[in-house]
């Protein structure tokens, strides 16, 4: 094809073998139709364009016929699909060019916008005054090999309710819910630590399941999921638009109020820092060197009742996996 248009063979080229020549072929032949007059039911004539037709910044002049495409029969069945959001339509009517074009047209326009003040649309409903300190993040003491408490946060919203907790001391956790719907009726109480044991950090791997990282003065790890129906009853009112903490709060151990059963020891590892994912199922340590990660499965076998399930703790069936950089 190089030698019949006057262009120059690449060295690449010359050194294709008889079996690259053959997979080009029969790549090609999938785009054309086998006609019934042509021997052994073949193809006939291999029409190039079919294959020039994807490399240009146009719609399909010879769309291919997707009529035995399992996957459009299956739509043409249950049109209700396409409704979903993440499956994402085909439309075979314009060629592979047009398609990434189209395709980096909408990646920039998705971060064009995020250089707009959108200020004026915005609305603050409610500022809740947690704490008046002020508190410097959390860090590693290297020299005396310990993690040094600061201020840390965890939040997790809903339409109508919106929960959080936050620390800025080593030993206990400030949680807190608002019902969104009033604004005006906030309720929280103290989590606390074992003596001897600083909150390494905290997430909400669910609406339900607070997941807290503690260490021990010996340095062992240990990663909790608190139950917070467990603990809600023993929730008050807190004012809001203030600083002042009531001094009567109630407060709940964090590892009496799931037991053990809610707790993992983790071998071997010392983080400084995770997340967590309730729909996933995973957990993800950092070290605290900050080049190694630890990956956890904290899904439980499904043949579990779901209520044993959640008192023998969605630790006890986990794996891990470590990675280094």
């Amino acid at each position: 094809m190089v030698r019949k248009d006057g262009g120059d063979i690449p060295d690449e080229l010359k050194r294709t073998s008889q079996q690259d020549v053959m997979f080009i072929a029969d790549f090609i032949q999938r785009f054309n139709v086998p006609q019934p007059t042509s021997k052994n039911g073949g193809v006939s004539h291999v029409y190039l364009e079919k294959v020039g037709q994807y490399l240009a910044e146009d719609d399909l002049t010879q769309p291919p016929d997707n009529r035995n495409n399992l996957w459009n029969q299956l739509l043409e069945k249950h049109p209700e699909l396409l409704d979903v959001p993440f499956i994402l339509p085909v439309n075979t009517k314009t060629s592979a060019v047009k398609e990434f074009n189209l395709l980096s047209d909408a990646v920039d326009k998705i971060f064009s916008g995020m250089n707009l003040d959108v200020t004026n649309q915005s609305e603050l409903q409610m500022n809740l005054e947690l704490s008046a300190r002020s508190c410097p993040p959390e860090s590693i003491d290297e020299a005396e090999d310990k993690i040094k408490p600061g201020l840390k946060a965890a939040q997790l919203s809903e339409p109508d309710f919106l929960q959080g907790g936050v620390s800025w001391e080593s030993g206990r956790i400030l949680y807190w819910e608002v019902d969104t719907r009033t604004g005006r009726n906030c309720r929280g109480a103290w989590l606390t630590a074992n003596p001897n044991t600083v909150i390494v950090d905290f997430s909400f791997y669910t609406k339900e399941t607070l997941s807290v990282l503690l260490e021990s003065g010996s340095q062992q790890q240990i990663l909790v999921q608190v139950p917070i129906p467990e603990f809600s009853s023993s929730l008050v009112q807190i004012p809001i638009n203030s600083s002042i903490i009531p001094p009567n709060l109630p407060e709940n151990s964090i590892i009496e109020v799931g037991g053990r059963a809610s707790c993992r020891e983790l071998e071997n590892i010392r983080a400084c820092q995770f997340a967590v994912s309730g729909p996933r199922k995973v957990s993800v340590l950092l070290f605290t060197n900050r080049k190694r990660q630890r990956i956890y499965d904290m899904e439980v076998e499904e043949e579990e009742d779901e209520d044993e399930a959640f008192n023998s703790s969605v630790l006890s069936g986990s794996t891990e996996q470590t990675s280094q950089y």
